[in-house]
């Protein structure tokens, strides 16, 4: 079947559950998702340019509550805004090696959403990124990123674990606010920045190691994005 006879199938079937979505990426593209996970993208005269595709654009699959996985390919470099916030749906998603960015809000209220991996390639992942993402259990974040925007993770409140790379230098306002169920972390020494309430309300931590300090410099360190009364949850480990 050629890409165009696939499209006019997809346009004409009644049986709508063989496939997940077909939505509208641009005026001058269309991405179907089939049943499993696949992404294709069509142009409107039905040529199939998929491999061609560099972003994931702007609300590209906003809001589509029947798509439960994809697999993006591997020729996208970036993940716009909003672009596939609302999926209440989705469990599973492939991000390749290619991606360097993902935009501000490009998971938010994914409620399904249960683990990512945020591939070496990625060095930013923006403000309210996987904002209420509240069935998220685990994280993995990328040996490039260099920066955590502000909420990213807010609100993740399945969150258990997370580890984040010796690249990250900056931990935006409110990235892990209202992670509840969290309960350790380990602080890089190549962060140098927290912003406030970057750890607010996560009330089941135990422990918070810094590394690269010492402890007379944890002793020291402004209370104000962590939220905790008991400052003997900090831990410090420097290599001598």
């Amino acid at each position: 079947m050629s890409p165009y006879e696939l499209k006019m199938k997809l346009e004409l079937a009644d049986d709508r559950a063989k496939f997940i979505k077909e939505h509208s990426m641009s005026n001058k593209m269309n991405a179907i998702v089939t049943d499993d996970g696949h992404m294709h993208v069509f142009d409107n005269e039905g040529n199939d340019i998929t491999k061609s595709v560099k972003s994931i654009g702007v609300e590209a699959f906003y809001n589509c509550t029947g798509l439960t996985s994809i697999f993006i390919p591997d020729s996208v470099t970036s993940i716009g805004r909003n672009a596939f916030s609302y999926c209440a749906s989705l469990t599973n998603i492939i991000i390749p090696e290619s991606v360097t960015s993902i935009g501000d809000c490009a998971f938010c209220n994914c409620t399904s959403l249960t683990s990512i991996s945020i591939p070496d390639s990625v060095t930013s992942i923006g403000d309210y990124a996987f904002y209420n993402c509240i069935s998220l259990k685990s994280i993995i974040i990328s040996d490039l990123v260099k920066s955590i925007g502000n909420c990213a993770f807010f609100c993740c409140s399945c969150l258990k674990s997370i580890i984040i790379s010796g690249s990250v230098k900056s931990i935006g306002k409110g990235a892990f606010c209202g992670c509840s169920c969290l309960k350790s972390i380990i602080i890089p020494g190549s962060v140098k920045s927290i912003g406030d309430s970057a750890f607010y309300c996560c009330n089941k931590m135990k422990s918070i190691i810094f590394k690269d300090k010492t402890l007379e410099e944890v002793r020291s360190i402004d209370n104000y994005p962590w939220g905790v009364e008991d400052k003997s949850i900090f831990k410090a480990e420097k290599d001598e």
